[in-house]
Formats: C-alpha cells, structure tokens, sequence
C-alpha cells in the first residue's frame, strides 16, 4: 500500500505570505505567486472536526476532499485535501497538497463536505460549511473569506453529509431537538447561505443522515434518522425537497440498542429504494448485529438483522459503508473500534485487526475504492494517510 504525496506536517515550515490559498507539500508551502517567506511554527494536527466529501466515483476508484478544523491560538483553521485512487492494482492513493482555506472562530465546528450524484470535481466550485455558534459559514473553492446565515437559536448539529444534487445548491440540515431546517447555497460565486425551511419530527433524533439518489432518479434527496420510544427505537425516513419535508414513514427495530457513534449509512438504489444499515447490540451487549432497513418499493419497510462476530471488548464507534457500482450495492465494509484497536469484517466473515498502533482518526472514516476500500489514519508525523481494509 502507497500513499503519494501524503501530506505531513513538520515543525517548522515555509509560509510564503499571499492573498491566495497555502498549501503543504513535502517541505514547503506552495502559492499562486512568488512574495516574501515568513518562518512559523506548525503543531501537529488534531482535527476537532473532520468530515470526507465524496460523489460519483470516476471509474469507481475512491476520489474526495477530507475538510478538517484545527484550533489555533484564539482561533481555527479550516484545511481541506483533495485525494485519488491513482493506482488501485497497488493500493494507491495520492493526497493533493493540504490547503489552508480560512481561518474561523475560536469555537467553530460541525466542519462539513458537500456529498454529490455527481463526480465531486465535475463543478467548478466546491464548498465547504461549518458552524460558529448559531452561524453557518459556507466557502467556495474560488473564495477566501466565507459567507454566513444566522439561525435564530443555535443548533444542536449539522447533519452529515450536506448533499449537492448535480447543478443545484449545497443544503445543509440542521437539528434542534426535534426541529429540523435546511439552509441552501446556490451553486455561485459570492452566494449567501439562504433559509429554506424548517419542519418538526417527531421526537429528537439521537442519529440521523441524508442521502442523494442517482440524477436518473431525479435526484432525490432523503433523511433517515432514530428516535427512542421508551427501550424500543424506531427508524424513520423522508423524502424532502427544496421547499420543505415530505411525509414520513417508520418501522420499529428489533429488541436493542443502535450505538450512536456508528452513524447510520444510506445508499439509494438504481431502482429508488433506499437502504439504511447500522449496528446495533442486544442481550446486555453480548450480541452484536447487522441492521438493515428497506424503505420503498411500494411495500412497508423491510427489516433483516445480520449477527456479527463478537469482539473481546464492546465496540464503542465505527463505520459501516454502502459501496455503490452501477446503482447497485456491491459490498458493505463494517469498520469498529474495541479497546483501541480497528476491526473490519472480513469476507470470511470474521473480524480482522486493521493495521495497529495507528493512530485512526474519529470519527471513523472509510472510503469505497476500485477493488478495496481504504480508512484514514494518521502517521507518525501526523501525515493523513489511508491504509486498506483487509478482505
């Protein structure tokens, strides 16, 4: 497995000092133009937030922009990496040069990538929104200096991912207890986030994701999330459009408990259905599943749970991921955390320990690849660096 120019940080680097966006690449930043260098000192990153913009996959080899926050001395800096799966016979995948984009507030988070139907770099802009206090921050790639929109109370969170239809606008959901509303960014130069609107579901959710069906569809855009009813949890879902959020339909899970640090993965079929997965323990944690949910098909939702291999020590966070070829699922990679090392589930059916004393950034991160997919660790240095999961 090679990483090609995997972006590290030294101690002391080069800044050269311009109005356009810096970059780290081996030992110097790069500018549009040559001006006049200034020494300073780098530490090693510790995102505070962390999210992986993805779209259509060229060729279905892996391609996205990693978006992370890094506190810095009264404020934070927002850097954004670009990467490919340059050689999938090898492992191979090329980390652009690390851009810093901005600089946010003191406390800024919820940093975010937009998800497209789309291949990711198709547009001419890409975006990248985070969240100061009751302000929404949205930056295009051709920009330096962010936009914003003001809620009228601060959200509790932003929901992962924003999704981007082809050609149209970034919409960001963002929950309140049990408020949900959708803010738009045209897809333009200088474009003001925008309210949209905002719609109550039925009780807060402890987990809940969007999705995007294929421009062939129409570019449907989806939400599915869980809501506790007492010891029973029930799964929702939601179409919603531009101008406000459709009706909703549930199904009650099986006896248990979701672990809300594996957030719940959505993948629309070819054929409109949609298709949620998490994991869930049951029996005081000594059994561990697989939960699948179809919503569609003209038929009330269809639940199946799939018993998964025990690990030494309960999982505590994780991954599980949908890998799309041809507007079908081809294969579902489950990634978890136990007792500080990484496991995926192998084809054998068991689980493997990926690579250890890495350090894995969290939340987990895993990306579909031509033939493997491929999760984001840390080197030593504190270069990003994405290592493949066993099959």
């Amino acid at each position: 497995m090679v990483n090609r120019g995997s972006t590290g940080w030294l101690p002391s680097i080069r800044q050269a000092i311009t109005g356009s966006h810096q970059c780290w690449h081996g030992r110097r930043y790069e500018c549009a133009h040559k001006t006049r260098d200034q020494s300073f000192r780098v530490n090693r990153p510790h995102p505070v937030s962390l999210h992986i913009g993805q779209g259509q996959r060229p060729f279905n080899h892996a391609q996205g922009q990693i978006v992370f926050l890094q506190r810095e001395t009264a404020s934070t800096g927002v850097y954004s990496i670009q990467f490919d799966e340059s050689d999938p016979a090898n492992s191979e995948i090329e980390l652009r040069p690390t851009l810093r984009r901005a600089t946010a507030g003191a406390h800024a988070t919820d940093v975010l990538s937009p998800w497209t139907n789309t291949q990711l770099f198709h547009d001419l802009l890409q975006w990248i929104v985070w969240r100061e206090g009751r302000s929404l921050k949205a930056l295009s790639s051709a920009e330096t200096s962010p936009t914003s929109f003001e809620f009228p109370v601060e959200p509790d969170f932003l929901v992962r991912p924003p999704l981007q239809p082809a050609g149209g606008p970034v919409e960001v959901l963002a929950v309140k207890g049990s408020s949900l509303s959708m803010v738009s960014i045209a897809p333009h130069l200088e474009s003001k986030p925008a309210f949209a609107w905002r719609a109550e579901l039925p009780a807060p959710p402890f987990i809940i994701t969007a999705a995007l069906g294929p421009v062939a569809g129409g570019s449907t855009r989806h939400i599915v999330f869980a809501v506790r009813h007492g010891d029973s949890t029930s799964l929702f879902h939601a179409l919603y459009t531009a101008s406000g959020l459709g009706p909703m339909e549930s199904v009650p899970l099986p006896d248990g408990h979701l672990l809300e640090k594996v957030p719940l993965t959505v993948a629309v079929t070819e054929d409109g259905v949609v298709h949620a997965a998490a994991i869930q323990t049951s029996d005081g944690g000594k059994v561990l599943s697989l939960v699948e949910v179809q919503f569609g098909m003209g038929k009330p939702p269809q639940v199946a749970a799939r018993p998964l291999p025990l690990l030494e020590k309960p999982p505590v966070e994780g991954t599980v991921l949908y890998v799309m070829v041809k507007g079908a699922i081809s294969r579902r990679e489950v990634v978890l955390s136990s007792d500080g090392d990484l496991w995926n589930l192998a084809s054998s059916g068991q689980f493997t320990k990926i690579a250890p004393r890495r350090a894995f950034v969290s939340p987990v991160c895993v990306v579909a690849g031509l033939e493997l997919s491929y999760l984001l660790y840390q080197d030593a240095n504190g270069a990003f660096q994405f290592v493949p999961l066993n099959r």
